[in-house]
Formats: C-alpha cells, sequence, structure tokens
C-alpha cells in the first residue's frame, strides 16, 4: 500500500511527464513499480476504475496549469483514491 506523499507523487508525475502518463494509462501497477511506489491491489484497482477521467483531467491541467495549482491538484487527486 503506497502513503499519501507517495501517491500525491504518482499522481503528480503522471500529470506533468506525458511520457509517464501514457505507461501509466497502459499499466498503473507496472509504472508505478518503475518509479518505486508499490501500490496495493486495491489501490491498482481504484486508479484502472478512474483512469480515463483521471489521465484526461492530468492532460488538461499540464495544458493550463501552474505548478502550484498542479501540486494542490496532485493531493487532492490522491485523496479521492485514498477513500
Amino acid at each position: 500500500m503506497a502513503s499519501n506523499e507517495e501517491l500525491q507523487q504518482l499522481v503528480g508525475k503522471v500529470m506533468l511527464d506525458p511520457t509517464f502518463r501514457r505507461q501509466f494509462a497502459g499499466d498503473p501497477g507496472g509504472a508505478a513499480q518503475s518509479v518505486g511506489v508499490a501500490l496495493s491491489p486495491e489501490e491498482v484497482q481504484s486508479f484502472e476504475a478512474n483512469l480515463a477521467a483521471f489521465v484526461a483531467a492530468a492532460a488538461e491541467l499540464e495544458k493550463g496549469a501552474a505548478v502550484g495549482a498542479t501540486a494542490d491538484a496532485a493531493g487532492h487527486i490522491a485523496a479521492i483514491f485514498r477513500e
């Protein structure tokens, strides 16, 4: 199970790194593991269940958000997956 900090870092990487975002979209668990974050099966399932909306939101934020706003959004998105 990933810590809240690890989830925030993972979400931030998805939001800011288009190459990693594509990797994550294809295999959330494998992509997370490639950066040292071990997701539980439930966390992988949660990301997969919300993947299309999550990746689309990340792409939109990357286009127009300031870094501070992106970091705040990463925290909020990570919190959703913790609920």
